[in-house]
């Protein structure tokens, strides 16, 4: 479910039809996916065959979550900040920046990632897969 949810939003990205589309018009390849959530893959296989168990296995699964919201707050953050956001900043300077700089932020896509993010969050939450409070 939760990779599903990461696929969903990932592919409904507005860039194109706003004219920001980058190579590969917009879409991610399989360097940019694998190199991305590399991290929630390992800490899932971890979980099923290495320590699933222990009294920590719950790490490995909140790693797993956290890694594709992680993934999913940078994917939304940056297609709804180029689609919509209205005054860009470049994070390290605070200067106004045209729309598809590379490290920019708008306040719309802030919000859309804290968003996407607090919805992962809360699907992996009411699937059971993560136990509050964790121990």
């Amino acid at each position: 479910m939760l990779l599903w949810e990461l696929q969903y939003a990932s592919e409904n990205g507005t860039k194109e039809a706003q004219g920001v589309a980058e190579k590969m018009k917009g879409r991610y390849g399989p360097g940019s996916v694998i190199g991305s959530s590399d991290a929630g893959y390992v800490c899932a296989l971890l979980s099923i065959f290495i320590i699933g168990e222990t009294p920590y296995s719950h790490l490995w699964i909140l790693g797993f979550i956290a890694s594709f919201c992680t993934k999913l707050n940078d994917t939304v953050s940056s297609e709804i900040g180029k689609a919509y956001g209205k005054t860009i900043y470049l994070v390290t300077t605070f200067k106004i920046v045209p729309r598809g700089t590379e490290g920019a932020i708008s306040l719309e896509g802030t919000i859309a990632e804290i968003v996407a993010s607090l919805l992962l969050a809360s699907i992996a939450w009411l699937h059971g897969q993560v136990k509050f409070p964790p121990f």
